[in-house]
């Protein structure tokens, strides 16, 4: 069972959750030597950019389906959901 991130209800028994990612990140990864390693050889590991998820909201049925009504695909931010909840 869980809360869910956008209209605050808890979830019924056996409810399906899906993760929203809110919020994401950019992350530098160093370049590392001689981290991979078998019998024979090494290798580095180049490192580089890329992202990360910074903040994820767990969502239930009914948000998630309202979501896919609005938009198509993807999720609503909280105050969206409120909105709808409060017919305005």
């Amino acid at each position: 069972m869980f809360v869910c991130g956008f209209c605050g209800n808890n979830s019924k028994h056996g409810e399906k959750l899906r993760r929203v990612v809110v919020e994401t990140k950019t992350v530098n990864h160093p370049h590392r030597y001689d981290c991979y390693t078998n019998s024979r050889q090494t290798s580095d590991d180049p490192g580089g950019t890329g992202t990360q998820i910074a903040k994820e909201l767990h969502e239930c049925e009914s948000c998630f389906e309202l979501s896919q009504r609005q938009r198509g695909t993807g999720a609503l931010i909280p105050e969206e959901v409120q909105k709808q909840r409060a017919g305005t």
